[in-house]
């Protein structure tokens, strides 16, 4: 077992907080997976509290007995505790770190803090108290796996570094795979069911798509031939894997209509009543329009399998992400648990996490579902050289080359943006304002958008009708325009105030 020592505030001390010394020193229990024990926990195992069936099958779960029905939770605790193998460490306490308030510096500075002397930040984790030799078990080193076919593609070997990742699937109530629709879905949800049939628990899969409406790239027809959309082809992916169709869920996010009726409430809407646009610091649209979404669409589901085990449901939520996709998918855990209370334990699988862009478009080449156009120059050309990602249509995060080509496929939309843009004083990207990404397409270079969607629908309209509305009202976040001013993107624009 390998024990981290902790962290030490190195994201606080680069922010310039001020470094208050040590916390009260305290004894913790520590479980044989590396996790600490803490005495809330303890506390409501205690008092039978909310929360205590999850905390009461960790510990089973570790090799304690199960608690008889009426025994005294007190005496059981004790006993499970060494049961499980929990011993105590002592730890010196956390590193406090504390922030002047104020809205300017001046204001910061002139704040006088009830401190001693100012001590230096802590620079490595302390050791020192550990038990002897808990530092020196190492896991065996692995022996590589030899790399799987799926589809005639060969599957990555996971790192000889890293953890085995792939979860007991037979342990959860309930497989939440999430497709977006995009190329990296499909796949995911190929790996994942066959994962799941190899364990005999397909009939415990229920696929999940949120939504984002008219953002998501819709269906085009293009000579002749119609291109299913974004939620169709999450559908498409779902039934080619063998979901039946009745287990595959469309979710969005909703709001009160003006017959009192709930209706889509668009990410853009979502904007527009903000007052910001997403940052990288802050991708709230992930969590407002997608996590928190299908979060909720696992409540019916999840009450009605409480009900029925009388504990916790267990949830494995499956997804798509891969390294190649950035530097922070690049370091999200291939499994991790994202949610423990009460109702539900929920843990995170990326079972493609580590297949690279390339073996990804080599499985499409055969694959049984197909691929969204707007990765092609024109739909069906099947060369890749449209979008990379098939995210929203115009997405914050996504490239200039992406971004620019979506403003040619969906000039309406980006208009919409733009106006957002204006009367909010925001900016679409930290670094670039979608305004004189528009202007840099009309007027300079842009990649060819070969196909042009007109958006002329009722759905636009009212979408249209939202972000209006809601562009008349206050917003509830001060602007954070770009920092990088007056930066041209190319010769040929002028240079934005």
């Amino acid at each position: 077992m390998l024990v981290m020592p902790g962290h030490v505030g190195t994201i606080y001390a680069a922010t310039n907080a001020v470094y208050a010394g040590r916390a009260t020193a305290c004894t913790v229990k520590l479980l044989p997976d590396g996790t600490v024990f803490h005495a809330r926990t303890a506390q409501k195992i205690r008092r039978r509290e909310q929360g205590y069936e999850y905390a009461t099958a960790q510990l089973v779960a570790l090799g304690a007995p199960r608690p008889r029905p009426g025994c005294d939770p007190a005496p059981w605790l004790r006993d499970a505790l060494a049961a499980a193998g929990a011993r105590n460490i002592r730890h010196r306490g956390a590193h406090r770190f504390v922030f002047r308030l104020g809205r300017t510096r001046r204001q910061r500075e002139e704040i006088e803090l009830g401190l001693p002397a100012r001590q230096p930040y802590p620079k490595h984790p302390t050791l020192s108290r550990l038990p002897p030799g808990l530092l020196r078990h190492r896991p065996p080193p692995r022996t590589p796996p030899t790399a799987a076919r799926l589809n005639g593609v060969d599957m990555p070997s996971h790192p000889t570094s890293t953890p085995p990742t792939t979860p007991d699937l037979a342990a959860y109530d309930l497989l939440a795979p999430q497709l977006s629709g995009g190329k990296d879905s499909a796949v995911m949800m190929a790996v994942f069911m066959e994962a799941a049939r190899a364990a005999g628990v397909a009939d415990r899969v229920i696929s999940y798509h949120s939504s984002l409406g008219v953002l998501e790239w819709p269906s085009v027809v293009f000579h002749g031939i119609r291109y299913p959309g974004v939620s169709e082809l999450a559908a498409l992916q779902s039934a080619a894997f063998g979901v039946p169709n009745d287990r595959h869920r469309e979710v969005t996010r909703t709001m009160p209509g003006p017959d009192g009726t709930r209706i889509p409430h668009s990410l853009l809407t979502e904007i527009a009543a903000y007052g910001r646009f997403p940052r990288m610091g802050s991708p709230y649209c992930r969590k407002s329009a997608k996590e928190s979404v299908v979060s909720s669409a696992w409540t019916p589901t999840v009450s009605t399998l409480r009900r029925e085990l009388a504990r916790p449901v267990r949830i494995l939520k499956v997804m798509g992400l891969r390294s190649d996709e950035g530097p922070d998918r690049k370091k999200r855990p291939a499994f991790r648990t994202v949610q423990a209370n009460g109702a539900r334990a929920v843990d995170e699988w990326l079972p493609v996490k580590d297949w690279p862009t390339a073996a990804v478009k080599e499985w499409h080449a055969d694959a049984p579902v197909p691929y969204s156009w707007t990765y092609d120059s024109v739909p069906g050309a099947g060369d890749w050289g449209g979008t990379s990602r098939c995210s929203c249509s115009l997405c914050v995060f996504a490239s200039r080359r992406d971004v620019l080509l979506s403003i040619g496929r969906r000039p309406r939309l980006a208009d919409l943006y733009a106006e957002v843009e204006q009367v909010r004083g925001d900016s679409f990207r930290a670094d670039w304002r979608i305004t004189d990404l528009i202007r840099h397409a009309e007027q300079c270079e842009a990649p060819d958008p070969g196909v042009v969607c007109p958006d002329d629908g009722p759905e636009f309209t009212v979408l249209q009708d939202q972000v209006r509305a809601a562009l008349e009202k206050e917003p509830r976040k001060e602007p954070d325009p770009a920092r990088r001013r007056g930066r041209a993107m190319c010769e040929g624009c002028t240079v934005h105030s």
